[in-house]
Formats: structure tokens, sequence, C-alpha cells
């Protein structure tokens, strides 16, 4: 497994330099008055930390003699089912609107994953849609398409 850590560590930290050199190119700016490179560098930062400490642990393990395969026990009905779902609440997203979208999304999500109990099913998605709907639409003012709801 060490060699995949190594390979994917190093492809990660490699990408988040890019992104650090166009975010620089772009210009961060200061935190009290962040351009539009600001948010990219922060991202790819943690990025890079996060890769270099995989490459260090991946450094100091030893390696297995056993042969591992990187997508043995992958179930690609999820993935096509997460993807489905988004492809879905894209296109569903102008027509329902972001509240009745992003609770059917979150509804589909959370039965993709696990068996919860019904009323995680409807308490979870019914909160995350709205809490998230009132911090970016009344707090920071983003617009979203109406739908049905018509707010």
């Amino acid at each position: 497994m060490s060699n995949l850590d190594r390979a994917s560590g190093l492809f990660w930290l490699m990408l988040s330099v890019a992104v650090i050199v166009q975010s620089l190119r772009m210009g961060i700016g200061t935190p009290a008055n962040p351009k539009i490179g600001f948010m990219p560098f922060g991202a790819a930062t943690a990025m890079a930390i996060l890769s270099l400490i995989l490459l260090v642990r991946a450094a100091k393990r030893k390696e297995r003699s056993e042969e591992v395969y990187p997508f043995s026990g992958l179930r690609v009905w999820r993935i096509a089912g997460f993807v489905v779902c988004l492809v879905l609440y894209i296109v569903l997203l102008p027509a329902l609107g972001y509240i009745i979208a992003t609770f059917l999304l979150m509804l589909a999500l959370l039965a993709l994953l696990k068996r919860p109990k019904w009323w995680v099913l409807v308490v979870f998605p019914g909160l995350s849609s709205i809490v998230s709907y009132y911090i970016f639409a009344r707090v920071f003012k983003c617009p979203f398409p109406e739908g049905l709801l018509r707010f």
C-alpha cells in the first residue's frame, strides 16, 4: 500500500503546487481584503500539507510483500447512483427550486450510502436544505432558483 500512497501523495502535491502558483498569479490579497486567488490558495495549501503528511507516513511504513488491488471491493452501483443523483439535481434545480431539489438530493444520497431510520431520512435533509438556504440566500444574499415554492 505504501507505493500507492507515495504515488497519490506525489500527485496531490504536484496538483496543489500548480494551484498555489496560479493563485499567486491571480493575486491572493489579505484576509481583510481577499482577492480572487485567496480561496484556491488556502485550499491548495491545505491539500499540500495533507499530501506531505501522506508522503511522510508512506516513507516511514515498510513495504508489504503482498499485492494490493486499489479498486477491490469497489461498489460501482453506488458510484453510478451518486453520479445519477448529481445529474438529476442539476436538471431539477431550476424547476423545483433550491430547497426541494436539495432535500431530494440529500435524501437520495443518504439512502445510497446506508439504510438509515426513516426520521433521519426526513430530518437531516430537511434541516440541511433549510439551513443552507437561509445562510446563503438570506445572510450572503446569493440568488437561487425559485422553483415551486416561489421564495
